[in-house]
């Protein structure tokens, strides 16, 4: 299961292929969903996305390298803290 907060995103990867001209990225994901394994995708709200979306505005949109945390940070760490409070 693959959660996403872009509805247009969801529509496009649930469509079943890529569509004429579509990116490299999109056509990539598109033969990974071809696996051997059920690949399903939804669409969450974004205030329930609350971490990846903080983790998505921390890095530069050119900046492709990948990134290994060992803690959160102190905004993502915020968010939790708040999220674990409101399951008590």
């Amino acid at each position: 299961m693959v959660e996403i907060d872009c509805l247009d995103v969801v529509r496009l990867l649930s469509f079943g292929a890529p569509p004429q001209g579509a990116s490299s990225l999109v056509r990539h994901i598109f033969e990974l969903c071809k696996r051997e394994w059920d690949v399903s995708f939804h669409h969450v709200l974004r205030s329930s996305n609350r971490v990846a979306d903080c983790l998505a505005r921390s890095v530069a949109w050119e900046d492709f390298t990948t990134r290994l945390f060992r803690v959160p940070s102190a905004p993502v760490s915020q968010i939790l803290y708040v999220d674990g409070s409101l399951l008590s």
